[in-house]
């Protein structure tokens, strides 16, 4: 074998073998930023809550995804999350307020900050799981009887709430554009009613939602 070819397997071998150890190595630090939108199902719970059902609502926003490594990443979120749930009975506010049977409606901007975990794999999906607390800062309020009036319970909320969040997701894709599948419980951790509504109802948000979005980078 010529000198000349044996060095040319030798670096051939060297840069295969270098291309070999940088693919088997962790992922590093990186950013990714994604949008994603659902559908809420919503509901509430804690005293005095009536006859309440859940309620089909919208959710959807964009997010940034730090990821350290290829397990650990922290991703903050902003959503509008249209909560609420059904009302099927009077609701007794003690002659100072009276809502018809019909929906309520609670808006927010919502703000996860999700401790994520992944679950690396070779098959070009990614499993994840996130946990964290929530900060809603309320955009909107209302009642809606069956009958089709409105009444404006904005002055009746309270401004922030707090929850937790904990679910997981699916990243389908290796290039630098995912698609995303994403599950999630928010339970609400605070009351959400001020006076005089706090008198007679202690209610707290109860969603589970369900997006799927896409994701650039990471």
């Amino acid at each position: 074998m010529k000198l000349a070819t044996l060095k040319t397997l030798v670096v051939a071998a060297i840069l295969v073998a270098c291309a070999i150890s940088v693919s088997a190595q962790p992922v590093g630090p990186s950013i990714a930023f994604g949008i994603k939108g659902g559908g809420n199902l919503a509901n509430f719970y804690g005293d005095a809550v009536g006859n309440v059902q859940a309620k089909l609502r919208a959710i959807g926003g964009a997010y940034l995804r730090f990821q350290f490594n290829d397990v650990l990443g922290f991703q903050p979120e902003v959503l509008y999350a249209q909560k609420g749930a059904k009302q099927s009975e009077v609701v007794d506010l003690g002659g100072t307020l009276g809502v018809l049977s019909g929906e309520w409606h609670y808006d927010y901007i919502e703000i996860p900050l999700l401790l994520d975990f992944s679950v690396p794999t070779e098959t070009g999906m990614t499993p994840h799981f996130y946990a964290g607390p929530t900060i809603s800062v309320l955009a909107s309020a209302k009642a809606v009887a069956d009958n089709g009036g409105e009444i404006d319970f904005k002055d009746y909320t309270k401004s922030t709430d707090f929850s937790l969040t904990v679910g997981g997701g699916i990243n389908i894709g290796n290039g630098p554009v995912k698609f995303v599948l994403d599950l999630r419980y928010v339970m609400g951790l605070s009351t959400f009613d001020s006076a005089p509504l706090s008198d007679y109802l202690s209610r707290k948000n109860n969603t589970i939602a369900f997006m799927g979005g896409i994701q650039f980078g990471g």
